[in-house]
C-alpha cells in the first residue's frame, strides 16, 4: 500500500443563511464543523488532499472521492492508522 496514513480531518466551512432573522440573533451564527477521513495523498503549505478510495492494477495506483482541504480551516487531524514499515 503506498498511503501510510489514514486520517480523520476535523475542518470549518462557511454556512450561508437565507431566513430573516433579528440582527442580534443573526449575529450568534456560526461556521460549520467538517469531518473528512482518508488517506492522506499530499499535504503541502497551502493544502491537505485526501482520498477516501484507491485502486492498484497493471496501470498503476488510482485514487478516487478526493477533498483539497486549506490548511488554514483544518483544526484537527487525528491519525486513525498507520502503517508502520
Amino acid at each position: 500500500m503506498k498511503f501510510k496514513k489514514f486520517v480523520l480531518i476535523t475542518w470549518e466551512d462557511i454556512c450561508s443563511y437565507s431566513d430573516w432573522k433579528n440582527i442580534d440573533t443573526a449575529k450568534k451564527d456560526t461556521v460549520a464543523i467538517c469531518y473528512s477521513a482518508g488517506f492522506i495523498i499530499e499535504k503541502n503549505k497551502k493544502n491537505t488532499i485526501i482520498c477516501s478510495d484507491w485502486s492498484s492494477d497493471i496501470d498503476g495506483i488510482e485514487v478516487g472521492n478526493r477533498n483539497v482541504i486549506p490548511n488554514s480551516v483544518i483544526k484537527k487531524v487525528e491519525v486513525l492508522y498507520e502503517q508502520k514499515t
